[in-house]
């Protein structure tokens, strides 16, 4: 018994000392984070292209990145995946060309365009067929779950799936006010919920893979694909009346070990794969933390341009923050990536404030 207890307050010493050593850092970051940001504001000039982030957005990111809660982290297990992520290769971003956002997604599938409105006639047969033949075991079990079993709650790495949904079944979502006023289909709803599922890579891989176009290989999944780009657009409608879709907003998306190329510095270039975004700077900057953090402020004028919102139906909602995020997923046939030089600047200054929060 006495062992127990003075392990105990071992533990619990341990732990005051932590937080201590957690105070001292964060006094140093908002002081550092008060520092570069009257630096940005004596540089910043409101009519210059360099300028993407205003004065009040700079110390948002300043800050989010260098007061992370060491403490919180190492608490909830993240220690691991910040190991993994500083020990992953980077990799360069892949884009295409603004000659790929007007051809369209039946050019990046390699499929017919009236080939593939024969499997969209046929329903969820198509995607049945599509699947067994990409003959993926984690594909099938992932859809079997989504078209045919009830919800239920399971952790996956990026949350918990279904969570307070269980016993939902694939009517239950078709019922739902925003499904219905869309009129969404049992296709487009499985598709939505296969995509927030790691069922995504096989979507999005195959749309980036710009070898495989330029040797007009198919889409193994064009059918399920297809449901998904119908189910994006038709969603649109929701709250297409109100004032806010037609005001602008700024979205962020934040990727780890990734790294942008000097021609897509210079040109730009135009996303080949469905994109998840956050109205929420802090969820991107998390999302992003590595070796080689990629970090894109979008900047939209109205609802069109900022894809929609698919709360409703995924069943893994972003983790971090714990408030609800909307998330949105936009198209590569309507979003163009057309970011300038001073998009790299902005890149590379986020850069060395990741390095300053492992330094600090």
């Amino acid at each position: 018994m006495q062992l127990q207890q003075t392990e105990l307050v071992s533990e619990i010493r341990h732990k005051v000392q932590l937080c201590e050593e957690e105070c001292a850092r964060l006094q140093t970051a908002l002081a550092t984070v008060e520092s570069l940001t009257t630096e940005y504001a004596r540089t910043y000039d409101v009519g210059s292209s360099h300028n993407i982030l205003n004065v009040e957005s700079y110390r948002k990111l300043v800050q989010t990145v260098l007061t992370r809660d060491r403490v919180a982290n190492q608490d909830a297990g993240w220690v691991d995946d910040d190991a993994l992520r500083f020990n992953s290769q980077v990799k360069s971003l892949v884009c295409g060309e603004f000659a790929d956002a007007t051809n369209g997604l039946t050019e990046l599938l390699q499929v017919a365009e009236f080939d593939l409105l024969d499997k969209i006639r046929t329903g969820m047969s198509a995607i049945v067929s599509e699947i067994e033949l990409f003959a993926n075991e984690d594909l099938n079990h992932l859809f079997n779950y989504v078209a045919n079993e009830p919800a239920s709650e399971a952790e996956f790495a990026n949350g918990i799936r279904d969570k307070d949904r269980a016993g939902m079944c694939l009517a239950d979502f078709i019922q739902h006010p925003h499904a219905k006023e869309a009129k969404l289909s049992d296709c487009e709803i499985v598709a939505l919920r296969l995509y927030s599922l790691p069922a995504f890579k096989h979507i999005n891989n195959p749309l980036r893979d710009t070898k495989r176009v330029r040797d007009k290989i198919p889409h193994p999944l064009p059918a399920l694909t297809e449901h998904l780009t119908r189910a994006l657009k038709k969603l649109r409608c929701i709250d297409a009346p109100s004032v806010s879709a037609t005001e602008s907003m700024t979205l962020w998306r934040g990727m780890k070990n990734l790294s942008a190329t000097e021609e897509f510095s210079a040109k730009g270039g135009t996303e080949l794969a469905p994109m998840s975004t956050t109205d929420y700077l802090e969820t991107a900057v998390d999302y992003c933390m590595s070796k080689r953090s990629l970090i894109f402020c979008i900047k939209t004028q109205n609802k069109l341009q900022r894809g929609v919102c698919v709360c409703v139906c995924v069943c893994v909602p972003p983790p971090r923050p714990t408030r609800p995020l909307p998330s949105s997923l936009s198209l590569a046939l309507f979003l163009s990536l057309s970011f300038s030089r001073s998009l790299s600047l902005s890149l590379f200054l986020f850069l060395s404030l990741v390095s300053l929060y492992y330094e600090s």
